[in-house]
């Protein structure tokens, strides 16, 4: 018989808003995906909020690319620095 803890106002990590209002529930060292399994069994999605705040920048760096920098490296670029 394998019990069952559940964990109350966890954080949540996955975008910078930190929502502290999640439950957890814990069966032999493993998250329980209830939810998960419930949303399968009746043809629902399970979203969070980056498809309606992260998307439209997630989308455009895939279409276009992502514009990044690089420090100039000392040691190759002496005198261009």
């Amino acid at each position: 018989m394998s019990s069952t803890t559940v964990f109350h106002d966890v954080a949540c990590t996955i975008c910078g808003c930190a929502c502290d209002d999640l439950r957890l529930a814990v069966q032999n060292g493993r998250i329980v995906r209830v939810a998960v399994r419930l949303a399968e069994r009746i043809g629902a999605n399970i979203d969070t909020t980056a498809s309606l705040c992260h998307a439209a920048s997630v989308m455009a760096i895939q279409e276009v690319g992502e514009s990044t920098c690089l420090e100039p490296d000392p040691r190759k670029d002496r005198g261009r620095i």
